[in-house]
Parts: C-alpha cells; sequence; structure tokens
C-alpha cells in the first residue's frame, strides 16, 4: 500500500468527523465580537463613521467586512453563516494550493485539520478577526512561495505578497510582520522589494483611502495609539506566556501536525518550507504579542503548524526530502 494511500484512509474518517461538525454549526447564531461589529456596521449604513462618531479600536478593514455582510445579506444569523462558511472554504483552498507541492492527501489532511479546529470553536469564533487575516496571512505565503519558483511571473507575486500582507494588517496590526515571507523564499533585490511595497501600499491607500473620504482618519490616528492600552487593561491584562499556551487545547485536531513539524526541524528546507515556517512564526509572534490567549489568537500558529508538519510528514513517508 502506498504512503498517500495510507494518508488517504486517514483522512476518511477526518473527513467525516469534519462533515459533522459543518453540519452541527449550521445553525449557530451571530454572538460575541461580530454582534458589536454588526451594530457598528448598522450604525454606518445610517451616516456613522467609525472612530469619528464610533468609539473602537479595531483596525478599518474590519468595520468594512461587516458593513460589506451587513449591504448583503442583512443582519441575520444565516448571512452571518454563509459568510463565515465562505471564508473557511476560501482558506481551505489556500491551503491546498500551499501544501499541494507536497502531495494531495496531505494537503487534503492539513486543509481537514484546520477546518475541522475552526469547526470545534463556538459560535462565537464565527468570522474572527483572527480567523479572517489568517486567510490573507496564508495567500501571502503562496505568493511568497510562488516567487522563488516562477521568475517570469515573480514581479507579479511580489506585489500580491505585499497587498496581502496589508490586507492583513488592515484587520489586525501584527499582519505587517508577513513582509518578511518573500526574503524567507528568494534573495530579493531593492527594486523586488519596492515591488512588496508598492503592493502593500495600494492597499493601504485603498482601506485607510476610504477611511479619509468618510472623514475618520483624523480620529484614528488621534483615538487608537491612546485607547489601545486602555482596552488591553480593561480586558483583563497581559497574561503571562505559560498561561497563554495553556489555551492550545483547542488544536487538537492539529497536534499531531504538530508534532510532525518538530520532528523535521533539522531537515533541509526548499523555499516553500521556509515561507511556511515563517508563516509559523508569525503566528507564534501575533499569539504572544496580544499577551491574552483567547483561543481565536491561535488562528494564524494553528495554520502554519498544520501545513508546516503535512508537508514534513510526506517527507517522513516518502523518506525524501521535497524540493519543490
Amino acid at each position: 500500500m502506498s504512503n498517500s494511500r495510507l494518508v488517504t484512509i486517514f483522512n476518511l474518517p477526518l473527513a467525516v468527523v469534519t462533515g459533522w461538525l459543518l453540519w452541527r454549526s449550521l445553525g449557530w447564531p451571530l454572538v460575541g465580537d461580530a454582534t458589536i461589529f454588526h451594530l457598528i456596521a448598522g450604525q454606518m449604513t445610517m451616516g456613522a463613521v467609525p472612530y469619528r462618531d464610533i468609539i473602537d479600536v479595531n483596525m478599518p478593514l474590519t468595520y468594512d467586512i461587516h458593513a460589506a455582510v451587513v449591504a448583503i445579506g442583512g443582519m441575520s444569523d444565516v448571512a452571518w453563516r454563509v459568510f463565515d462558511l465562505t471564508a473557511a472554504a476560501v482558506m481551505s483552498a489556500l491551503i491546498l494550493l500551499l501544501v499541494g507541492p507536497a502531495g494531495r492527501a496531505v494537503a487534503i489532511l492539513a486543509m481537514l485539520a484546520v477546518l475541522a479546529a475552526h469547526l470545534l470553536h463556538s459560535p462565537y469564533a464565527a468570522g474572527q478577526r483572527d480567523f479572517l487575516m489568517s486567510i490573507p496571512a496564508v495567500a501571502a505565503a503562496l505568493v511568497s512561495a510562488r516567487a522563488a519558483e516562477d521568475h517570469k511571473r515573480r514581479w507579479l507575486y511580489l506585489l500580491l505578497a505585499g497587498a496581502f500582507t496589508m490586507t492583513a494588517a488592515s484587520i489586525k496590526p501584527s499582519g505587517i510582520l508577513l513582509l518578511f515571507l518573500p526574503a524567507l523564499a528568494t534573495r530579493l533585490h531593492w527594486r523586488e522589494m519596492i515591488l512588496i511595497v508598492v503592493g502593500a501600499a495600494g492597499v493601504a491607500f485603498l482601506v485607510f483611502g476610504t477611511l479619509a473620504v468618510q472623514g475618520g482618519l483624523g480620529a484614528f490616528v488621534t483615538s487608537v495609539p491612546e485607547l489601545l492600552p486602555l482596552y488591553a487593561s480593561i480586558r483583563g491584562g497581559p497574561r503571562s506566556a505559560p498561561a497563554i499556551l495553556q489555551a492550545v487545547a483547542w488544536m487538537a485536531p492539529i497536534g499531531g501536525l504538530a508534532v510532525a513539524a518538530a520532528l523535521g526541524i533539522a531537515a533541509p528546507k526548499p523555499p516553500r518550507v521556509r515561507v511556511i515556517i515563517g508563516l509559523t512564526a508569525f503566528g507564534m509572534i501575533h499569539l504572544l504579542a496580544q499577551r491574552k490567549g483567547w483561543t481565536y489568537h491561535f488562528y494564524p500558529l494553528a495554520v502554519g503548524l498544520a501545513c508546516w508538519g503535512a508537508w514534513t510528514l510526506a517527507a517522513f513517508l516518502r523518506g525524501v526530502c521535497l524540493c519543490a
């Protein structure tokens, strides 16, 4: 029996469990942070502007996403559930593309592990910002790897790497660290670094330019730096690193892949694997920098570990280093 068939056999029960979790989640209501952002989106439809008229400390793309969902589907639970499942489908497709060169079976394994981990959460995880920012984070990793593999379209992939990075940062500011992913995949010349910056600047212009036209940019610049420390203290203050890492229990579906990643840490690293490891390192920094350890803060780390572990597992099963 081939090694890929062994992984496929393991994938079948995981797919069944994931399907059951998906079915069980269809009735998830709109709760938690999403209700607050939906309320802000509703006020925006009546002319209110974030930061100027509504005091909050989140990044502007968060409000734009909720405003788009409300504009298309209204305030209903169903509209939010459809949005969350659509986001999960996009995430799944990107994971398949990122891990795909290691083999179809292990790519599906990584995808199912991340999807199952998401669906094991309560309705409070639906559309969480850390989950949503993980989507452009994986996209940034994918195009960074492609920049090293496809020299003909290298310029385009570097532009997209900057654009996806700023998209993630426009949801949570730690996303700006993803700018370093292309440098993990390939040596960059200064002109190529400019392409990354141009891609990031284009998205920044759209997001913050829209906010400026609305009249909220000045309030964003003056109020958010002042309010963020107050917000952090209201939410219970910082926790120690061990206490933060205790919240990792919900990542159980990814546990085996995390072990595989750790066991393969000394193996040679082709460009795509270096980028995946960079994505994982970003996830750890993102988690620790927030100093809270809420379960949804683990999303970028969980996705990185799943992709890295699946790739390493494929190398173990084949007994060779995957260098493409």
